[in-house]
């Protein structure tokens, strides 16, 4: 019988893609989904994995249901890192604006599945908002380090339009 952290874990997962066919969907790239997702857990693994140790085990920020088990960690940065990042490369040459509305977006979802279907949680106390400011800020670190990590390896646009300012 399956426990019910696991249970939880699956839940949050199928979240986490049903977000990324919706953006898919939306940004009308349903036919890059599979390399996306390939380039996604790649990637995922590579800032999961950082991100858990780091944040998680060595910072104490957060912590794991299912504890920061190797097997666990690289199920977690694979899966769950993976449509992350999937979800955040399906952004081209954004504005700023539409990168915090679609990362608000995202955050709010995730969030609010992990709070129902806990499988992670923060170890401070905060009120919703700072603690939605910090969630964007931790969220956003992580698009951006994969958008550059994507760029490097794959040559896949970058995630913001920039440009450049005439004097």
């Amino acid at each position: 019988m399956i426990s019910e952290v696991w249970l939880h874990f699956g839940v949050v997962i199928l979240v986490q893609f049903i977000f990324f066919f919706v953006c898919a969907a939306y940004y009308k790239k349903l036919d890059e989904m599979p390399t996306l997702l390939l380039r996604g857990i790649f990637i995922g693994i590579a800032i999961g994995l950082l991100y858990d140790h780091l944040l998680g085990r060595y910072l104490g920020l957060f912590s794991y249901e299912l504890g920061f088990g190797f097997p666990f960690l690289l199920l977690n940065a694979g899966l769950s890192y993976g449509l992350f990042v999937a979800s955040t490369l399906l952004l081209k040459k954004i504005s700023t604006i539409h990168f915090v509305i679609w990362l608000s977006a995202l955050v709010t979802v995730y969030e609010i599945t992990n709070y129902f279907f806990p499988v992670w949680r923060y170890e401070f106390t905060l009120s919703l908002a700072p603690l939605f400011v910090l969630c964007l800020v931790g969220y956003s670190s992580g698009a951006l380090l994969a958008s550059l990590i994507a760029y490097k390896l794959f040559n896949h646009q970058f995630i913001l339009k920039l440009s450049n300012v005439k004097n």
